[in-house]
């Protein structure tokens, strides 16, 4: 049985749920070992690899892959040899950056140590497109791995999320709950989904807007709802370790993001457990493909997102064809299943 090297620099989110799969499906098939990686552990992972006799390195994203490959570089200068390696990027940032000299900067790091690894494993079309566009990776040796989601997850609402919303006088059977999911941080656009909030409940007062997440914006975010005079309208939920499960209790799914690294691991979840959807036209929600006109709003105009959510929530029928459309389309090509299985196909053609 092989030994699997796991890097990660940022073990949450959707980074974590793709690891979490791999570790879960793959178990019997390689022993997994997991680190973080930062400049104190540098001399750590080495230690881990001769010590476990590790078989194959993956790192996942690219501060993690940075580290890792500076050690090989290292070792190359000792005359020492490291494991081949693979890496996958959840979402290609550098080329995203605003500031030019940044940009450039990190691209051309990128470029140079791209060369030491083995293979390259990109979670979206688009992110495949931009590091080839920039020559980050060999193109023979690039391939993309959608993020999948589990399609078997036999999901239940929690009895503390009843409790909680009764407590917040949201009454679950009778009320619209709309939720927002994602770090509250500006990138996410919650200032967007806020002014769209403000009209939406203006023109139905059953609608209430929940937002999961934690971040630098919590303060600014609690006073700006207290300005729209939407403190019954709109909660700061918090974070919460059982999204998938708490899915179960809404209506309708809005993210606004700029940028979502890949493909928006939350949005399929929402798909998966039959949530009609809004998103922008930012990168990573690129799985939504049909009905544009309904479920796509440009990003940065509240006022679109105010009148497609308002439009989804009077046509049933249209919510009933958004659900059959998003379940046909998770079990045809974003399950879970597949996605390990073509992460095994790298593994053993890599080893």
């Amino acid at each position: 049985m092989k030994n699997i090297l796991i890097v990660a620099t940022s073990y949450k989110g959707g980074e974590k749920t793709h690891i979490d799969f791999l570790i879960k499906y793959l178990r019997f098939d390689f022993n997994f070992f997991l680190i973080s990686s930062n400049l104190t552990s540098f001399f750590k992972i080495y230690k881990l690899i001769k010590d476990q006799k590790i078989d194959l390195i993956h790192c996942h994203g690219l501060k993690a892959a940075f580290f890792v490959r500076l050690l090989k570089l290292f070792c190359y200068c000792f005359a020492k040899k490291l494991p081949p390696l693979i890496v996958t990027i959840h979402g290609f940032h550098y080329a995203r950056y605003k500031n030019f000299l940044k940009k450039m900067f990190f691209l051309y790091l990128e470029r140079m140590f791209s060369k030491l690894q083995d293979f390259t494993i990109a979670v979206s079309e688009d992110d495949k497109e931009l590091i080839l566009k920039y020559r980050c990776a060999d193109p023979q040796k690039i391939g993309v791995i959608v993020n999948g989601v589990d399609l078997t997850y036999q999901s239940g609402v929690p009895l503390e999320a009843e409790q909680e919303l009764n407590d917040r006088k949201i009454d679950t059977e009778k009320d619209i709950l709309i939720y927002g999911i994602g770090v509250l941080e500006l990138v996410k656009g919650w200032s967007i989904v806020l002014k769209a909030a403000k009209e939406v409940c203006q023109k139905n007062d059953k609608v209430k807007f929940l937002i999961f997440g934690q971040g630098s914006l919590k303060q600014k975010m609690k006073q700006e709802i207290v300005t729209a005079g939407l403190q019954e309208k709109f909660f700061l939920m918090g974070k919460r370790n059982n999204m998938r499960d708490w899915l179960r209790l809404a209506s309708m799914y809005v993210g606004a993001s700029a940028y979502e690294a890949g493909l928006s691991f939350v949005m399929m979840e929402a798909m998966a457990e039959r949530v009609p959807l809004i998103v922008s036209d930012g990168d990573g929600y690129s799985v939504i493909k049909d009905r544009r006109e309904v479920y796509i709003f440009k990003r940065d105009d509240d006022q679109e997102l105010a009148r497609k959510i308002l439009y989804l929530i009077s046509d049933k029928e249209v919510q009933q064809q958004f659900k059959k459309h998003s379940w046909d389309l998770l079990c045809s090509k974003y399950d879970v299943k597949e996605m390990v299985a073509k992460t095994k196909q790298v593994y053993s053609k890599v080893v």
